[in-house]
């Protein structure tokens, strides 16, 4: 490690116009900037070897230990955990970003006899320390007193950076350890495999307990392509010493920080606030007034037009509407015509005594190209984002509507009835930006291994039986409803149907009703087949379920029409979720083929995205029973596919939002409220279990 000493003060030479950066954290950030050529950054400080629990406990220790270390940088950091340097000098500290990272919470803490509270790092062992020969008790990484602690520091931070308004100057490196090296070696008995895998969990609990407080757009995802060790790293071979693609990935993320004087929509610069989590952008242009959304351009009024008053706010533009039912709408001009394939538009619309759709896009000549959410939630904030690679946009336009991709006019329509005092339209922010888009076939095709999925096993382990239980309260007679399948030929459908169904035709007879086609496509007959075979160890029930969900995949999925109105209503998609959820825990059990494990991965991702999305989650939104048990199926098959499908550069970000869906769609009042009846017996017993299904996977809030 640089033996440059940056410790509790500043850079005296800095870059003009740089940003200026501090990290606190590990080599893993700290050496992304040796690959910063153009100098675009200044590393203003450097605090390293340090937990959250040490370096903001208020308990200084006495440092008889840094002057017996030769190397100045290692006395530096020995120095600034024992006396805190960082929480006495943070308040006065000059920067533009605070990257963090948690690799050296890997080192246990030590709890002084004295009350004070400093980290076990190599350096400070090196420098005499022996935690037998000194009064107090060592605290051992991972355990729940550690985690106690490093919660208590976090807050501490949390607070002090939330009152000097600095927190949306916070940037998480979310990296995990690497498993390996690219060519398959792995790190020795210092680092052997349950060693790593335990380590990475506990920092996921730690990640996960910092996105209480953190925006998602606050947090950069390595791909999992990037994280490998490097067996040719100048600081040796580990599990948290990278190849150079995972340091040249973080530079460019963090460059979406950097400020864009003088540039265009479309010159492939970036701005913070308008990076997705899950998404890789090449780059993306954010309007904004809010302070927080870093190197923004704010909105000018002049660029708005439309049937409506308009009002320049602190946090946006707002739009007032009134009169009677119609059709509203607002545009902006981009100030440069953008090449682009995605459009981010953060709203909330109050007042309305009827909304009925909303429609977003972009404009190309005469053109209209968007997306629409029907009858939405209003009163609360929402965020409309789609690029042209979704399901979801292929949902509502035709390959062949698509021009020149030169966005120059972002349009919102509205058809709804304002209140008599009038409706409004709040617009925080809107972002054009180009993505790569991530394939999950691709991904699992570029494996070496002789199946790709054979190391996606679902965690927690009890996953499998959790998704049963929840899928028994959902269908309680599946092995009485098999008898019709297997002795009849007939198809099993919800509420116990079983529809007429020909060896010679693909699909059973009367399936145009209308529920009878929601449960088709909602893939009933496959879970109620995998039921029974769960239930009776009779696998030879699994093959026409696999059959069934093939032949899906073969005629229905990308090859709606018009008809097949119902196969991404957002209940038929979060039904089907679940039941591909099964199908792929029996495959992984099962050793199903590389091909079909491929595709049902592929299907899961699009179905996770859809359902991700703000637009598919807020439509047909109603205060009623079905509708929750709608959006508590869609949240929780996103969150249970999030744990599964960990390799996918989405599945964090997923979780967090799906999450934030669960704990507020499930306080037990709303149960009380819905689950009276008689009647809503065993839809009431379903959702329960959905809500144990998430709750089982650790987050307490949902337990």
């Amino acid at each position: 490690m640089t033996e440059r000493t940056l410790i509790g003060r500043e850079v005296k030479v800095a870059t003009k116009n740089a940003v200026r950066i501090i990290v606190f954290g590990s080599c893993v950030s700290r050496d992304v900037l040796n690959y910063d050529v153009n100098h675009a950054f200044d590393l203003a400080a450097y605090y390293a070897r340090s937990s959250f629990a040490s370096a903001f406990t208020s308990h200084p220790t006495v440092d008889i230990y840094s002057a017996k270390l030769s190397s100045k940088f290692q006395a530096a950091i020995v120095k600034a955990d024992l006396e805190k340097t960082l929480l006495g000098k943070i308040d006065d500290l000059k920067f533009d970003i605070f990257l963090i990272d948690l690799i050296d919470e890997r080192f246990n803490i030590f709890s002084a006899g004295s009350g004070g509270i400093f980290t076990v790092s190599n350096e400070l062992r090196s420098a005499g320390f022996d935690e037998e020969n000194e009064p107090g008790r060592l605290i051992i990484s991972g355990s729940e007193e550690f985690f106690s602690l490093w919660e208590t520091g976090w807050e501490r931070f949390v607070s002090i950076m939330s009152a000097a308004g600095n927190l949306s100057k916070v940037v998480v490196n979310r990296t995990l350890w690497s498993a390996q090296t690219k060519s398959g070696m792995t790190f020795g008995s210092a680092f052997n495999p349950a060693y790593i895998r335990e380590s990475n969990m506990f920092l996921l609990r730690l990640y996960e307990r910092m996105a209480r407080d953190l925006a998602p757009n606050q947090f950069l995802h390595p791909p999992v392509e990037c994280v490998y060790g490097n067996e040719e790293h100048r600081w040796g071979l580990s599990p948290f010493h990278y190849v150079d693609d995972f340091y040249l990935f973080l530079l460019d993320k963090l460059s979406s920080f950097l400020p864009n004087e003088g540039s265009n929509p479309g010159s492939g610069l970036k701005t913070v606030g308008a990076i997705h989590p899950d998404r890789v952008l090449d780059f993306a242009v954010l309007f904004s007034n809010s302070a927080s959304s870093v190197g923004a351009i704010p909105f000018d009024p002049k660029r708005f037009k439309g049937n409506a008053s308009s009002t320049r706010i602190e946090d946006g533009m707002k739009f007032t509407f009134s009169g009677p039912e119609s059709n509203y709408q607002i545009r902006f001009a981009l100030p440069e015509p953008a090449s682009a394939n995605g459009l981010s538009v953060r709203i909330k619309m109050s007042g309305w005594d009827s909304l009925r759709s909303v429609s977003l896009g972009y404009g190309e000549g005469s053109r209209f190209i968007g997306v629409t959410s029907v009858n939405p939630r209003t009163e609360h904030w929402v965020d409309f984002s789609f690029a042209q690679s979704d399901l979801l946009f292929e949902l509502y336009n035709k390959p062949g509507d698509l021009q020149s991709g030169c966005i120059t006019e972002i349009r919102i329509y509205l058809r709804g009835a304002p209140s008599p005092i009038g409706a409004t339209l709040k617009v925080e922010s809107i972002s054009v930006w180009s993505e790569k888009p991530f394939s999950a076939i691709e991904y699992l095709q570029k494996q070496d291994c002789e199946r790709g999925y054979s190391s996606f096993l679902p965690t927690p382990p009890a996953l499998g039986e959790r998704l049963y239980e929840c899928l028994s309260a959902r269908f309680p007679h599946a092995t009485l409803q098999k008898k019709g399948f297997f002795d009849e030929g007939t198809c099993l459908l919800d509420e116990g149907v079983s529809l007429p169904w020909s060896p010679k035709k693909r699909l059973p007879e009367n399936i145009g009703f209308h529920k009878h086609l929601v449960s088709w496509h909602s893939f009933h007959h496959a879970t109620i087949l995998m039921l029974h075979a769960t239930d009776t160890n009779d696998f030879s029930a699994l093959m026409p379920a696999r059959e069934f969900v093939s032949d899906w995949l073969n005629h229905s999925f990308k090859q709606w029409s018009e008809k097949d109105h119902v196969v991404w209503q957002s209940q038929v998609a979060g039904d089907r979720l679940l039941a591909l959820l099964m199908l792929w825990n029996f495959g992984i059990t099962h050793a199903f083929d590389r091909r079909f494990m491929i595709r049902l991965n592929d299907c899961m991702f699009e179905h996770a995205r859809f359902l991700s999305s703000d637009i598919t989650y807020f439509s047909h939104h109603e205060d009623t029973f079905a509708c929750l048990q709608n959006l508590l199926t869609q949240s929780v098959a996103l969150y249970v596919v999030s744990f599964t499908m960990k390799h996918w550069q989405s599945s964090d970000y997923w979780r967090e939002i799906s999450l934030e869906r669960i704990v507020e769609l499930s306080p037990a009042e709303r149960f009380d409220t819905y689950c009276s009846g008689s009647e809503q017996n065993q839809s009431a017993s379903y959702i329960r279990q959905l809500v144990a299904l998430a709750g089982a996977l650790g987050d307490k809030r949902v337990q």
